[in-house]
């Protein structure tokens, strides 16, 4: 999953209503894998290895040191960091359910679209 910033994706495409809004563009599948070598702070991966995971756990620590993005450890659990491309220097901030939920919603969108179903 890669985040785009607001000047870098085409307007009218809008996240699912039922994901956490945010002022960025959601690229899944082969797209985000493409962008890993020059957007490697803003495309998040192995999201699904910390789902449900305390921040104490050896796996999320481990993943730490793999990434190039930042994790964050809460006391819910791991949440990424994103940096966004506003000169304040804010970050976007990501669970791993919340990646998750766009790679169903990008599942569903292509089962759709390969159905001929709106």
């Amino acid at each position: 999953v890669s985040f785009l910033g607001p000047s870098e994706y085409r307007k009218g495409k809008k996240p699912p209503s039922d994901l956490k809004p945010h002022p960025f563009h959601v690229t899944v599948g082969q797209a985000a894998k493409n962008r890993i070598e020059s957007h490697s702070s803003t495309t998040v991966y192995h999201a699904k290895r910390v789902v449900g995971r305390s921040s104490k756990e050896e796996a999320v620590q481990e993943m730490q040191k793999e990434v190039e993005f930042t994790i964050q450890l809460t006391e819910e659990g791991p949440m990424f960091q994103l940096p966004t491309q506003q000169q304040d220097r804010q970050w976007l901030s990501i669970s791993p359910q919340q990646v998750g939920a766009y790679v169903v919603n990008h599942l569903i969108d292509i089962t759709k679209e390969f159905l001929g179903h709106d």
